[in-house]
């Protein structure tokens, strides 16, 4: 049994927490970014974004990297700048994309 089919309400939890976090941050470091995609992803993939392609979500990984963040800015940013823009460009990219949505116990599919 897996950890979804026992205790769905804790993995929903974490990945609303996630997107609410990345869609409201104003300033966020690479290794929670990277954490919190990660819980995005699985919600893309449980189909808690409806009309939401895994695409975005894999291009975020990509580019709040901060070398990525470096080369597109600035070669001379520092990590307080890197998080301001990396959480900016994250509440940017995730503007249109709505919370997750969870189907109530028993609805159909």
């Amino acid at each position: 049994m897996t950890l979804l089919e026992k205790k769905p309400k804790v993995v929903f939890n974490h990945i609303g927490r996630a997107y609410g976090i990345l869609a409201n941050a104003h300033s966020i470091s690479s290794k929670e970014t990277m954490n919190l995609l990660s819980l995005m992803r699985l919600g893309v993939d449980l189909a808690l974004f409806p009309g939401e392609e895994r695409s975005l979500v894999d291009e975020l990984f990509l580019t709040t990297q901060p070398a990525h963040l470096q080369k597109q800015f600035s070669d001379k940013l520092s990590a307080e700048e890197r998080d301001i823009i990396r959480a900016d460009m994250v509440r940017g990219r995730l503007k249109d994309v709505n919370r997750p949505f969870v189907k109530p116990p028993g609805a159909a599919n």
